[in-house]
């Protein structure tokens, strides 16, 4: 009898079914990533399944029906690297190289913000105000563009002029990978602080004032930052950190915004939940007019918008 228990423990233990295998990844990442930082590690089994049918070259439905099959080797080593690297810190965009923003993949990877959904409700804002403009090809600047995904997916959706900027030449270079991959080549990237590239462009002559801005700045207050900085959040603090407040950049924003905009040129700033109120008070100080709130899925103050009109 004991033979036979100690037989069936054996079996258990190597047992490399998918199923089996994503168990154990599940319950493995559920304790790893349980002091998390918030947002961070609260869905171990969709990280473990996706990572899974990453390393395994599969669908979801592929993996699903194979569930029975034993893994291979050479899936199984990756596969436990990848959930090694998740238990580290690691997003899952991050090890995959790839996040799908707008029903497109964007290349990501260390040294850039990855996309996230709600940032899905700018672009809908920027698309919603090219339509209502009926006619030519209007120019959009997408400022903090990161990987690209803002500006490209405005490109790809639309018959316009995009150009688009960020201080990050390390995000840059994603971004520009990005454009080559999903075939928007035409957006212009500029490395430079905010609208800087693009107002040293209009006074040149190089381009003109666009009629809509869009920008994801960094929005989260410093010190916020700093605690996720510690317990070991992998994307760049430059994306995130918006000054003691979290409203240092969108500020400056609104600001610059107004000395590139045209008469009723409109900018669209993504902003964090609560900064809804003190969002649209910095648009009014600084002489936007129609000034509004979009709200997310979640029911969150999402984007902020602006009209100027030049006095």
């Amino acid at each position: 009898m004991t033979g036979m228990l100690t037989s069936r423990n054996m079996d258990r233990k190597t047992d490399n079914r998918f199923r089996s295998v994503l168990r154990a990844a599940t319950d493995r990442l559920r304790a790893c990533l349980a002091d998390a930082p918030a947002g961070s590690g609260e869905t171990p089994y969709l990280d473990a399944l996706v990572l899974l049918a990453h390393a395994a070259s599969m669908t979801s439905e592929q993996l699903f029906a194979a569930f029975e099959d034993q893994v291979p080797d050479p899936v199984l080593a990756e596969y436990q690297s990848f959930v090694s690297d998740r238990c580290d810190g690691a997003p899952v965009s991050y090890i995959r190289r790839v996040k799908e923003f707008f029903g497109r993949d964007f290349l990501v990877g260390p040294g850039v913000l990855v996309p996230r959904p709600d940032t899905e409700m700018l672009v809908e804002s920027a698309l919603d105000e090219i339509d209502r403009l009926r006619g030519g090809s209007p120019h959009v600047h997408d400022c903090c563009t990161g990987s690209g995904c803002v500006a490209i997916t405005i490109a790809r959706e639309r018959d316009c002029t995009v150009t688009a900027s960020d201080s990050s030449e390390e995000a840059l270079s994603y971004a520009r990978s990005n454009a080559v991959a999903l075939d928007a080549t035409s957006v212009a990237f500029w490395n430079g602080d905010l609208l800087a590239p693009l107002r040293t462009r209009i006074a040149g002559g190089q381009t003109t004032g666009p009629a809509i801005i869009t920008a994801n700045p960094p929005y989260v207050a410093d010190n916020e930052v700093d605690h996720l900085i510690e317990r070991g959040w992998p994307e760049p603090a430059l994306a995130l950190a918006g000054g003691q407040d979290g409203l240092l950049f969108i500020g400056r924003l609104i600001r610059e915004a107004a000395a590139c905009l045209p008469d009723g040129g409109c900018l669209m700033v993504e902003i964090g939940a609560d900064q809804g109120p003190a969002t649209v008070r910095l648009f009014e100080e600084a002489g936007f007019g129609e000034v509004s709130l979009i709200r997310d899925l979640g029911d969150r103050d999402r984007v902020c918008n602006g009209r100027w009109y030049r006095r």
